[in-house]
Parts: structure tokens; sequence; C-alpha cells
């Protein structure tokens, strides 16, 4: 894992927290910790993405206090979710969206 893969895994899973948590102000603060603890440079020695993956799931739960949030990591590559017909024409920010599966695209080594 290098530290672009870091960087883009932190860009999209904050977007995501944003855009789709049930709980809105939870979302973003779990969001704003996961960029202050990278721009800090705290990820920049972490080479594995299962490690990656769990010390990312324990810093959100920490902020959340959701034992439900949880990243899922995967070397493999995952198909694109549909897209329901309702849900295409505006953001998918009902208070029944309460999860998300978000691929990221990965480069080099991978464990």
């Amino acid at each position: 894992m290098d530290a672009k893969m870091r960087a883009e895994t932190i860009v999209s899973l904050a977007k995501a927290m944003r855009v789709v948590y049930v709980f809105f102000d939870v979302g973003d603060a779990v969001a704003k910790m996961l960029e202050e603890r990278d721009a800090r440079g705290e990820y920049n020695a972490v080479t594995s993405a299962k490690a990656f993956n769990n010390l990312l799931t324990t810093q959100m739960r920490e902020v959340a206090h959701d034992k439900h949030l949880s990243l899922a990591y995967t070397s493999g590559v995952l198909p694109p979710l549909p897209v329901p017909e309702r849900e295409k024409h505006h953001l998918p920010r009902a208070p029944n969206a309460n999860c998300v599966r978000h691929a990221i695209p990965t480069t080099g080594s991978r464990g």
C-alpha cells in the first residue's frame, strides 16, 4: 500500500461518510477525524492494506460510537452497486441510507 492509495482511500471514505452516513453530524465528525489524522501523517507508516482497514475501522468506531461501522478489505475488484431508479435523480441521503460500499482503486502491493 502506497501513499497514493492511502490518500485516495481517505478522500473517498471521508466523502462517503459525509454523503450517506445516517447521522449527518457523526458522518462529518468521522470524516474530519480521518482528514486530520491523514494531514498529520499518522497513516504514513502503514504499508499493509489489511492493517489500514483495521486501523480505520477502529478509529471510525471510536468517533461514531457505532459497532456496525466498518471497512471490509478485499484484494478483489468489486462490481459496481446498482442504483435504484428513485436514487438516480438525487443524492442517496435518505434516513435509511445507513451503509456504504465504496470501492477504492488499488495499485501496488496488497496485504
